[in-house]
């Protein structure tokens, strides 16, 4: 049939352009539900980024003010005694001014180094691409400096001010006291929240993504070659057979991971929807390179020599278009099929895998088997040897440029794409794993401030504790009982809200994972771990320590 005599279509009004900025395009919803704008923003990844990044400025916060409380006392005795030689109190709120000053804007400069090196990390990591002169142009970094110049003036002059004001007197009944220690009990607290917090969220959203990964690992080592608009040669798939490194090679008319979808009517609970359903055409060894798992399969490998046009189908098919409780093998495919496409009779039933994301659910599946004829065929599937990957992908590229010069090397890897298909998740749970691990090492560090100066503090108390006979475990013990006491109440905290918080999350996934205990006990055995190490670190020279000596002295 020939057409003629079409008419393009003609812009009647005025045409006009209408700008967005990015920010304003990042969020706006009714662009992002066009169906004529692209994939352009990720708001649940953005948002949970931007919660975890607060969080782990608040830890930063408290580990800030807890190892102040470490040197105030060294602070005040030197404040005292420059005014007895003379001081003014304008040089004092200068002096300190600029120490508490400089010890954030070093930071700060200390971080901007660090960030040039980690960057191309980040990138990597998260398929970003921030750019170090983006974040020093001046859109970004006025915010930036700002940002670090509240965080630097702000505890500035309060320092200033405060310690300027305080007697020795003042700063042992304040923070040598009850207040003191319910201060930094409260602030250990709210950081061990949020590590437990971070690490439990990583630890969900990795159990999803181990879900994704295991139900995509029929697919790891498969390699596709070709495309719809080329026609492979046999010469090629004969030589890709001799190839060491290949376990298997399979001459296929479709895409395993781009195949044909129409959409059916379906009925359910009353109501008639639509669902989409994947027409397959392939050889029977296909399935075998996909290692696709029959029901019963001595009953598909009987039947499949003795059929004329064997058809196999998924569960999904036999739970939308079965009656319940029939058996479809051996019934004609034209039994259940409402769209008349594809004849022949059903002989085996194959376990689902998934196409597609975890949060869609897997769709209905037809597979006609038969020999393909060579010209027919436009892939090569191939199952690689993990072990050879590089040399084989080299070798086949080898073949591909030999018996294709001057075309492009055209292939898919299969387990990559359905990684793709799911890549927020990916994303995701290493965005989390980072920050799981920043609020760590932070929590770490201020574990650290606090049990050196509760080691100093108590240098006293236990050489007295020692001379009545305890033991250097258990001053150790004593040292950790509180530790382990803020971690307990932390995580009776922080558990409950996480789990509602994540158990929305999890709502939007049509497969989700199961939660193991697991998920919820690695989190605190290595907060655990890392407080004892810590608090051993710093008190074990003072529990082997001399006890007169140290009574002596302080």
């Amino acid at each position: 049939m020939e057409v003629t005599n079409i008419n393009p279509p003609r812009i009647t009004t005025e045409p006009y352009y209408r700008f967005q900025t990015l920010q304003d395009s990042y969020f706006d919803t009714e662009l992002a539900e066009s169906t004529k704008s692209f994939s352009h923003r990720q708001l649940v990844l953005l948002s949970i980024g931007l919660l975890s990044a607060l969080l782990i400025l608040f830890i930063a916060c408290f580990n800030y003010v807890n190892l102040s409380f470490s040197r105030l006392l060294k602070q005040v005795n030197m404040l005292h005694v420059e005014t007895l030689m003379g001081a003014s109190h304008s040089y004092i709120c200068r002096q300190l001014f600029v120490d508490t000053f400089l010890t954030v804007f070093i930071a700060f400069v200390l971080s901007v180094l660090v960030m040039g090196d980690v960057l191309s990390l980040f990138n990597y990591s998260f398929d970003a691409h921030l750019t170090f002169s983006f974040i020093l142009s001046w859109k970004v970094f006025p915010l930036i400096l700002l940002f670090v110049l509240v965080l630097a003036v702000v505890p500035a002059v309060y320092m200033a001010k405060k310690m300027n004001r305080i007697s020795i007197s003042g700063y042992r009944q304040f923070f040598q006291g009850r207040k003191k220690k319910r201060l930094v009990a409260i602030l250990v607290g709210l950081q061990l929240i949020i590590s437990i917090g971070l690490m439990t969220t990583f630890m969900m959203i990795r159990s999803q993504l181990s879900t994704i990964e295991n139900q995509g690992e029929q697919y790891k080592g498969v390699i596709v070659l070709g495309n719809e608009h080329s026609v492979l040669t046999l010469p090629l798939y004969n030589d890709i057979k001799k190839i060491p490194g290949i376990q298997m090679a399979v001459l296929s008319k479709n895409c395993m991971t781009n195949p044909l979808n129409i959409a059916v009517p379906v009925k359910q609970n009353g109501q008639e929807i639509m669902v989409m359903k994947v027409l397959l055409t392939e050889c029977p060894e296909l399935l075998d390179l996909f290692n696709v798992n029959f029901l019963h399969p001595e009953q598909f490998a009987d039947l499949l020599p003795k059929t004329a046009h064997p058809v196999v189908v998924n569960e999904t098919f036999v739970r939308l278009f079965v009656s319940s409780g029939e058996d479809p093998v051996g019934q004609t495919l034209s039994k259940y099929n409402q769209d008349n496409m594809g004849d022949g009779t059903i002989i085996g039933v194959f376990k689902d895998f998934r196409l597609n994301s975890l949060n869609m659910e897997i769709t209905p599946m037809q597979v006609a088997l038969q020999e393909l004829p060579v010209n027919q065929s436009t892939f090569i599937s191939c199952r690689l040897n993990e072990g050879r990957r590089s040399e084989t992908m080299k070798a086949l590229r080898q073949l591909w440029e030999k018996h294709y010069p001057g075309h492009s090397f055209i292939y898919v890897d299969t387990y990559q794409q359905y990684l793709s298909d799911n890549i927020n998740m990916v994303k995701f749970s290493r965005l989390l794993l980072a920050y799981a691990i920043i609020s760590l090492f932070l929590t770490l560090f201020g574990v650290f401030g606090i049990t050196w100066y509760a080691v100093e503090q108590r240098k006293r108390e236990i050489a007295i504790r020692k001379v009545h006979g305890a033991s250097s475990l258990q001053i150790l013990l004593l040292l950790n009982r509180p530790f382990f006491l803020y971690i307990l109440l932390a995580y009776v905290i922080a558990v409950p809200i996480v789990f509602v918080l994540m158990r929305h999350w999890r709502e939007q996934f049509v497969y989700p994972a199961i939660w193991g205990i697991d998920v919820f006990v690695i989190p605190i055995i290595i907060l655990i771990f890392v407080t004892f190490v810590t608090v051993i670190f710093n008190g074990y020279h003072t529990a082997l320590s001399n006890p007169s000596e140290t009574i002596k002295t302080e």
